[in-house]
């Protein structure tokens, strides 16, 4: 996994403090790979309750994760627990939980 621990904690956190303590993030793509190079943070998140203003609290989350690492390229998809889109299975998989 190509996070640094500063980039780790910070995107634990972030989740903790916009979709509560319960929420599962994961990364997936190719940060995954340790012997990649470069690419940008695809990240998971799955809230174990049902949130009404998702848009919001992603577009939140995201700003204060930026403020904390930097302007990096950041991916973030919000599924909940029955979303079975490809995407969420794909991360799933493949991903870490972090």
């Amino acid at each position: 996994m190509r996070l640094t621990g500063k980039e780790h904690l910070a995107i634990c956190d972030e989740t903790e403090h916009c979709f509560g303590a319960s929420a599962q993030v994961f990364l997936f793509g190719s940060r995954v790979d340790d012997f990649g190079r470069g690419g940008d943070i695809d990240i998971l998140i799955k809230p174990k309750q049902r949130m009404n203003d998702v848009f919001n609290r992603k577009i939140n989350f995201l700003v204060q994760l930026k403020s904390k690492i930097g302007d990096q390229h950041i991916d973030v998809v919000v599924a909940d627990q029955e979303d079975n889109r490809n995407i969420v299975r794909i991360a799933e998989m493949t991903g870490v939980q972090l």
